[in-house]
């Protein structure tokens, strides 16, 4: 969806650049050489300073279990811009803390894209509310409580 995206996009917006950030398992490789106009970091070792140096990441995966990445992007301050899979707006407050579109449409993205592009400090201003969000309400204290609620729940059924 994004290399889609920044056919379209990129030779628009000539100051930004296009990353893919991640491992590529050999099952993939040859799909990620396709990936045109998408620089490639690999996989890192430390994704906080790529992170910080981000304005916009995009998680346009179309299948993916609680996303880490997405809660590490925001709490650095990124505008994320995300497939909308099932448990994602769990995550992400359309327009506010980050934008969701339906996995795979592109034109959605793209429209999505364009004017976090042609404004980054619209961008930057979403990231700003991410962080602020993650930092309130993804903290430490608050997993143990959930974690302290469903062990008090389940005991019920010991």
């Amino acid at each position: 969806d994004l290399a889609a995206a920044w056919a379209n996009l990129g030779p628009r917006f000539p100051r930004w650049r296009a990353v893919l950030a991640g491992l590529v398992t050999r099952r993939w490789r040859a799909f990620a050489g396709r990936l045109a106009g998408l620089e490639q970091l690999g996989e890192l070792d430390d994704a906080a300073p790529v992170y910080r140096g981000l304005t916009v990441l995009v998680q346009p995966s179309r299948q993916e279990s609680f996303s880490l990445v997405l809660l590490e992007a925001m709490a650095s301050g990124c505008c994320v811009v995300a497939a909308a899979l099932p448990h994602y707006p769990e995550l992400v407050e359309q327009g506010v803390t980050g934008f969701l579109y339906a996995p795979g449409d592109v034109p959605a993205l793209v429209e999505l894209l364009e004017p976090l592009l042609a404004e980054p400090s619209r961008a930057e201003a979403v990231g700003r509310a991410a962080m602020a969000e993650v930092r309130a309400r993804w903290t430490l204290e608050a997993e143990v409580e959930a974690l302290r609620r469903l062990y008090t729940k389940l005991e019920r059924f010991r």
